[in-house]
């Protein structure tokens, strides 16, 4: 009898040592993900934990929380999710959200996720529009707005906000499942539409009834002979509308320009997030009516943001 007791609880004491934790689901998905050549596979395991628990990041769970075991629901959680990124899916598609430019944004399939360095032209804008301050109201119009970020950032910028700006932002896009997705983060970050409206639309269909101080857009720009090149998480998870530019990527960047000779105000600005073969080829393309007024880079050194402005 006292035998059956010392495997019993033997038995009770393996089992227990084999419960997973935060810290072993980390180390197990990072191998996992790295031997599938999934990109960043230790960050993609500690947000997928992370999130499993209820966190941003894993740097936030102590240590009694990485060592402690498990419930069955968090492991089929974390498991479920670290499957849907062995198949390459975006983390940001499957955590739901992303952050960007300090707010915390919805994120859904196929809508483009967007990335870091347009951050950098998110404070190009703003700026630009501190510059125009003593206008009473500015009205902005967004091309291509995705899931609203670049709008969304510029309105909630302490820049924005300290300085009392009144600004009105415009956004379009001309897939709706982007449209829908906006209107959804402008709730979820508390944004009215006395500030911002998000309509399904392509630039060239805008009636010319309204004209805007400024227009800014990341659209689609990659060049036709490049779209293969992409990585596979991206050409097969995210919407080729915000991703290819057409034959030399500059297809949206002339139906800008083109509805601008309407739209924009005499004066009015333009802010473009485009590829890097681009800004030497865009002073070229310009209309009569607009001028090219510089380059920036982006944080990884590549020229990547142009301004262009419209004649008074």
């Amino acid at each position: 009898m006292l035998q059956n007791v010392s495997l019993r609880f033997l038995r009770h004491l393996a089992k227990d040592n084999l419960k997973e934790t935060a810290l072993s689901k980390l180390k197990h998905w990072t191998k996992q993900f790295s031997s599938n050549k999934v990109l960043e596979p230790e960050t993609s395991a500690a947000l997928i934990v992370a999130h499993a628990l209820n966190k941003k990041m894993f740097v936030e769970l102590d240590s009694h929380e990485k060592q402690q075991p498990l419930t069955h629901q968090q492991i089929k959680l974390i498991d479920n999710l670290a499957r849907k990124r062995l198949q390459k899916i975006p983390i940001q598609y499957i955590i739901k959200e992303w952050d960007f430019s300090g707010l915390t944004l919805k994120m859904r399939p196929p809508v483009f996720i967007p990335r870091p360095e347009t951050e950098d032209l998110v404070q190009f804008v703003s700026d630009e529009i501190l510059t125009n301050s003593a206008t009473s109201v500015l009205h902005l119009l967004e091309v291509g707005c995705g899931s609203g970020a670049i709008s969304l950032a510029v309105i909630k910028s302490e820049k924005i906000k300290s300085n009392k700006t009144d600004i009105n932002f415009t956004c379009i896009d001309c897939n709706q499942s982007a449209v829908n997705l906006t209107k959804e983060n402008m709730m979820l970050v508390d944004v009215n539409q006395t500030k911002m409206q998000a309509i399904h639309t392509d630039i060239a269909l805008l009636p010319t009834n309204q004209m805007f101080d400024g227009i800014v857009s990341n659209p689609p720009y990659i060049p036709s002979k490049e779209m293969g090149d992409l990585q596979a998480e991206i050409y097969q998870n995210e919407s080729h509308l915000a991703l290819h530019g057409g034959y030399d990527g500059l297809d949206v960047v002339r139906k800008i320009l083109d509805a601008s000779k309407s739209v924009l105000k005499p004066g009015g600005w333009i802010w473009l997030e485009v590829d890097d073969s681009h800004p030497k080829i865009i002073p070229n393309i310009l209309p009569e009516q607009f001028a090219f007024v510089e380059m920036r880079e982006d944080i990884f050194g590549n020229p990547r943001f142009v301004k262009i402005i419209k004649k008074s």
